[in-house]
């Protein structure tokens, strides 16, 4: 036995692997492979619901169970053509895609012309329901680096993270390793954040297919409206891990965030006004006293000095509209002073 298990043991985590893994001459695992071939078999011209093309798939080719979610990961890679509600993965939380039954799909004709115009030409072998399926569609590239998103694998003793590429980029590198172009091109992943690392590793990446790349997410911070904009994350994190680092100031009511995403991801952060009552009590009671304005413009100077931009704006406001018809003039003509000499316009 103690020689027996760990063989045994091995086969089936050699088996394991091959369906948890791309394949190296089309880039696809063995359940993407079969779907693209169920939807070319019966979705190749005219849409098909969800349901139909994960029964075909199981029927006939794939028996380990519903490939719905890899019909929808087919989609937002952009290898199949979808209509119906297929689920975002932009903002602050992923949404999920709508039940196969009210969705649809085809092959597209990218797809077409890039993995099935030689597939007459391959290998075909039987499958486990006694139906025969290419052993690999003849793409041009394969077909894991043209996605929209990288290709991820889990299996026995082994896992892989494979980012994409664009086709051009992709182009420029074979034309360059088949000796039709002279300068070597370093092409960079396909991210939506900011790439940190240098050319070197991009170059490693490349050539071993092990490297580390280090990126950054995108935030666009705005001092006039006192606004942070995040417009991605790094890949395996959540936003709710940094939200987390602010839990105290969510909590006192310092900041707030609201989704804004549509296509792309926009969530904005904002810091929110908050000023004390008697603060306020104080300021409207010496707005409304018959004071000197210049007494009561003195002190308002050095307390606007503590204000960021948009209290600042807000508070002007708010103590124009308090004012005696008699005096608003006046004090606004201070208000629009201080607010142009900050860059930003007159209260109303």
């Amino acid at each position: 036995m103690d020689q027996k298990l760990p063989q045994l043991y091995k086969e089936y985590g050699q088996y394991s692997n091959y369906r948890n893994f791309p394949l190296d001459l089309d880039g696809l695992k063995p359940v993407e492979r079969r779907v693209l071939f169920s939807t070319f078999k019966i979705a190749k011209n005219k849409l098909a619901i969800s349901r139909k093309v994960d029964s075909y798939t199981t029927g006939n080719f794939h028996p380990h169970g519903e490939c719905y979610g890899t019909i929808v990961q087919l989609v937002k890679q952009g290898f199949l053509d979808g209509q119906g509600n297929f689920g975002s993965n932009v903002g602050v939380e992923p949404t999920g895609a709508a039940a196969p039954r009210y969705t649809q799909c085809k092959i597209n004709a990218r797809t077409l012309d890039l993995a099935f115009k030689y597939v007459n030409y391959v290998q075909w072998i039987d499958t486990e329901l006694e139906d025969k399926e290419p052993l690999y569609l003849p793409t041009m590239y394969p077909i894991c680096l043209l996605g929209n998103e990288p290709t991820q694998g889990i299996g026995f003793g082994y896992k892989t993270y494979i980012p994409c590429y664009k086709a051009e980029d992709l182009h420029q590198r074979l034309l360059w390793l088949l000796g039709l172009r002279k300068r070597k091109p370093i092409i960079a992943p396909i991210t939506d954040c900011v790439i940190l690392s240098d050319e070197k590793e991009l170059e490693k990446l490349l050539t071993t297919g092990k490297a580390k790349i280090e990126v950054q997410g995108k935030i666009e911070v705005n001092l006039r409206t006192n606004t942070v904009t995040l417009r991605s994350w790094p890949p395996g994190k959540r936003f709710e891990s940094f939200l987390n680092k602010f839990s105290k100031e969510l909590s006192d009511g310092l900041i707030g965030f609201r989704d804004a995403s549509v296509t792309e991801t926009e969530i904005i952060l904002t810091r929110i006004l908050k000023m004390s009552i008697s603060f306020f009590v104080n300021v409207f009671s010496i707005c409304t006293a018959d004071i000197h304005s210049r007494i009561f413009l003195t002190a308002l100077s050095r307390t606007f000095s503590l204000l960021s931009l948009s209290e600042y704006k807000f508070f002007a406001s708010c103590c124009v509209i308090v004012l005696a018809p008699s005096r608003r003039e006046s004090e606004k003509r201070f208000f629009t002073i201080a607010l142009k000499k900050r860059g930003t316009s007159t209260p109303q």
